[in-house]
């Protein structure tokens, strides 16, 4: 049985083929196209995935998308509704592309593709726990996923067991701790959901003398780990940035620009909030080994790519091992995706391996040749060395990184090639020397460089059409950072939600795993319980969510 599982229009678009039980080939799509993040249909990554399975779009028994599009779109549809007038500007940018594109998933599919079968859409956090869980030597462990927001989700817990995966706590929007961090940030200067790695990074050169401010005034913590935010502060749920006046009149500086200085403030500001993070994800742990008593743990989401803050978990002995998705943001979730419609809504069983994970490391993508490389070199007109013996390549970098010079190629992300040792690498002699390439928004040190995952230029950078269209380079139209939700929805909000979107529900006419568990939940506190039940979107309409108690749709 083969496979498809596609992330796309949001950010890290990538696709996974997955055969019988074993990954054929994953990518990124940024990886082909130049683009930092690269937010659009898959084509390249797709291709490539086919083209190393040696099949055809008709040879696929299923396609899965990691979430799904229209219980996000009734998200930001009440949340505009709800925070109107402010939202227009965001409403008027948003929903046009929403309308054209990101609702019209399985037609963009087939159209992209010419593949005629059957279109699957799992929950977001159901991907990520999928990516992870379901690909870890672990025959049961912990779950953990957060990001800046899925559907309506932005933290779960849950635990998975064989072939099933419950999750039974979740954080909802506008509460998000991935969005916290996006909007310090953005505070800071740095380009969201991008460059919250610089903070990471930016973090230990300050002092967190922020901390109890930020959790007396911005963020409410309980003992296990939930979490609720001040609104006051932030202007993602409604406006084009992430923070507003009072959140700059509370630490009394301005939002930095771009390429401002960096000042002491900025620092410490950086270390509190990566402070805060590494406590909220401690207690949460804390709290989930405690309710599961499992000594395995699994993460995905975006905000566990947090290294420090995972190093802090592993250090603290809570379990005795931890399994983390690679591709922890939304490129892991086509991979998710294609787990869990052969695991869950198949049933098929997992085989563990007695060493290693399912996916036999994070070298998934396209590899190239000597020749490939020579060829992107020559096009360049870049300096390079070709080195026979891996000991004199590793001499060579070292001598050169300790002189201060550049090395050309960089390790790292989503699965790009198989490791082959005795590739060469190319040390461009000087800065001067560089290619214009690598002034493209792709050349930033990448966030993922932590991961430890290699990264190689795409097989087409030969192509004269192909390098004019990576340098023009264009922005994002809409940027997914902002299309955010409210907490409660009332009956007649979501009535007429339902008749608004009425003309779209044949286009999803099947918008659920058949067996993968959806979820409802009750407020309580800050903490949100959840029960685990089937769910057929076809008739949400019927049943709506009213009051404090959200009621099975």
């Amino acid at each position: 049985m083969n496979i498809l599982g596609i992330s796309a229009y949001y950010h890290d678009s990538a696709a996974c083929l997955f055969r019988d039980g074993q990954v054929i080939a994953a990518a990124g799509e940024e990886r082909f196209t130049r683009k930092k993040h690269d937010h659009g249909f898959p084509d390249n990554a797709i291709r490539y995935c086919l083209a190393e399975g040696k099949i055809q779009a008709k040879d696929l028994d299923y396609v899965g998308f990691y979430d799904k599009p229209l219980v996000k779109f009734e998200r930001i549809l009440l949340t505009y509704i709800a925070t109107f007038p402010k939202s227009f500007r965001s409403f008027n940018k948003a929903v046009p592309l929403w309308l054209t594109q990101k609702l019209r998933i399985p037609a963009l599919i087939r159209k992209h593709m010419g593949y005629d079968g059957e279109v699957l859409f799992g929950d977001h956090h159901m991907s990520h726990a999928a990516s992870s869980f379901l690909v870890s030597p672990f025959k049961e462990a912990a779950i953990l996923t957060l990001d800046g927001v899925g559907e309506w989700s932005t933290a779960t817990q849950g635990v998975g067991r064989d072939r099933e995966i419950q999750l039974w706590n979740e954080i909802r929007f506008p509460h998000s701790l991935g969005l916290l961090y996006s909007a310090f940030t953005y505070f800071l200067g740095f380009k969201v959901n991008s460059a919250e790695y610089k903070v990471m990074g930016l973090a230990p050169y300050g002092e967190p003398r922020f901390v109890d401010q930020i959790m007396k005034e911005i963020i409410h913590v309980g003992e296990d780990g939930s979490f609720k935010m001040n609104m006051d502060y932030f202007a993602y749920d409604y406006g084009l940035t992430m923070t507003n006046g009072k959140f700059s009149q509370l630490f009394g500086i301005p939002v930095r620009e771009g390429e401002g200085k960096l000042e002491q403030v900025h620092k410490d500001l950086a270390a509190s909030v990566q402070k805060v993070t590494e406590e909220i994800v401690l207690r949460m742990c804390r709290t989930l080994n405690r309710d599961t008593g499992l000594t395995n743990l699994c993460m995905a989401g975006g905000v566990a790519l947090n290294c420090v803050a995972n190093g802090k978990v592993l250090r603290s002995g809570m379990f005795e091992d931890i399994w983390i998705q690679p591709a922890a943001g939304d490129a892991g979730g086509a991979l998710g995706a294609a787990y869990a419609v052969w695991h869950i809504r198949e049933g098929k069983e997992r085989v563990l391996k007695r060493r290693g994970d399912a996916m036999n490391g994070a070298y998934l993508g396209p590899e190239f040749s000597d020749k490939d490389i020579r060829r992107s070199i020559d096009n360049f007109g870049a300096k390079a060395c070709h080195y026979q013996e891996f000991e004199e390549l590793a001499n060579a970098v070292a001598t050169r990184l300790a002189e201060g010079k550049v090395i050309g190629e960089k390790p790292c992300e989503l699965k790009q090639i198989r490791s082959n040792e005795r590739r060469p690498i190319n040390p461009f002699e000087t800065r001067q020397n560089l290619p214009q390439r690598l002034d493209d928004p792709i050349g930033e040190r990448d966030d993922r460089l932590s991961r430890g995952i290699a990264k190689r230029r795409p097989q087409h950078l030969h192509d004269k059409a192909q390098q004019e269209r990576i340098r023009q380079n264009p922005e994002h139209d809409v940027d997914d950072q902002f299309e955010c939700g409210l907490e409660h929805r009332s009956g007649f909000l979501s009535g007429f939600v339902a008749q608004l979107l009425r003309p779209f529900r044949r286009v999803f006419h099947r918008c659920d795993y058949a067996r993968l568990h959806a979820i409802r939940f009750q407020r309580r506190e800050r903490t949100f319980r959840c029960t685990a039940f089937r769910r057929d979107l076809r008739a949400q309409s019927g049943r709506r969510r009213s009051g404090e108690t959200h009621a099975r749709e």
